[in-house]
């Protein structure tokens, strides 16, 4: 019985086709990956193996970005580009398995339209807005099936013409980011600390965004925003609380190249603003964000055939040594 799961998730995995803030795309030209993929590995920390979308939508947001990003975190799920994830599957020194098949879904939709402010702070607004939507089960969050464990991921969207803060400026010094909040005093199970994953989303055609975010149009820019974005949510997850070894602690890295350098360490930053696509399980094209792998050496859309067989080869061995799952 045991060899038969073994089997399935190995043809799942297969047919799964500071002043910058920290998990940005930052407004600089693409990085050559050669000097940093060397040293891309893991380093403890935990995984979002399965995402529970939850996409936010701030003030008047232009009805084409809503409808396309709902679209986007529907379709994209068990594609081409997620069996690049595949290979950031991993098991821990505690024998902790985090699979990552390419699985992910819409939890929920919510919209502000009535909050119309032209700047937005992360800290002083969203993160409290972030916090009582949690509180109040607006965004739901599981802790019980892992303590310590969460999948919530929310991606903020704003309005045209809205600036968004967080110790530096959206559309000045990055296009979009990632982060998290601290939710413990609603779903703590100490000693473990729970996590609220998040991230912010300019309009890329405001100034300063627009033909600086990519050199797609605006909804394939923030497509490849959103995916850039997800696929460090779900490999270094805990980046605003991340030790940075200067002796007062914090989460550990996940997957990250944490040489100091100035072009980034996320697997989407190595390959920062170079476009992709993708076939979402609808049947439509969707542009996505490059992702490095470690396979090749290379910033990658899709995994080759002989790539998928050494993931599933990886994934079975992992789980024969399990002792805790999480898919």
């Amino acid at each position: 019985m045991r060899l038969t799961s073994l089997i399935e998730v190995a043809a799942l995995m297969l047919l799964a086709a500071s002043p910058i803030a920290a998990g940005s795309i930052q407004r600089r030209d693409p990085l050559n990956p050669g000097h940093i993929a060397m040293n891309m590995v893991y380093q403890g920390g935990r995984i979002v193996a399965i995402p529970a979308v939850t996409p936010v939508f701030i003030g008047s947001v232009s009805p084409s970005v809503r409808a396309n990003m709902i679209d986007f975190y529907k379709h994209i799920w068990f594609t081409e580009w997620t069996t690049v994830l595949s290979q950031y599957s991993v098991l821990n020194d505690t024998n902790f398995l985090y699979g990552i098949t390419g699985a992910g879904y819409v939890a929920n939709v919510l919209d502000f339209r009535s909050m119309n402010a032209i700047t937005v702070d992360d800290v002083s607004t969203l993160q409290p807005l972030l916090h009582s939507l949690v509180k109040n089960k607006s965004i739901h969050v599981d802790v019980t099936t892992f303590p310590g464990l969460t999948n919530a991921y929310v991606p903020i969207y704003f309005a045209p013409n809205v600036t968004i803060t967080s110790g530096s400026a959206s559309c000045r010094d990055w296009c979009a980011l990632h982060s998290a909040i601290d939710i413990s005093d609603i779903y703590g199970q100490p000693p473990q600390t729970s996590f609220l994953y998040y991230s912010l989303h300019p309009d890329l055609s405001n100034t300063g965004c627009a033909g600086q975010c990519g050199s797609l149009d605006t909804i394939g820019n923030m497509q490849m925003a959103a995916s850039h974005e997800l696929a460090e949510v779900m490999t270094n997850p805990d980046v605003a609380f991340l030790d940075q070894g200067d002796g007062e602690g914090g989460q550990a890295w996940s997957w990250a190249d944490t040489r100091p350098y100035i072009d980034g360490s996320e697997i989407s930053d190595i390959c920062d603003l170079r476009p992709g696509k993708t076939r979402g399980w609808n049947g439509k094209t969707y542009a996505v964000s490059l992702l490095y792998s470690r396979l090749s050496n290379s910033c990658e859309d899709h995994l080759t055939w002989s790539q998928k067989l050494n993931v599933s080869e990886m994934m079975l061995e992992y789980m024969a040594n399990a002792t805790n799952l999480h898919f």
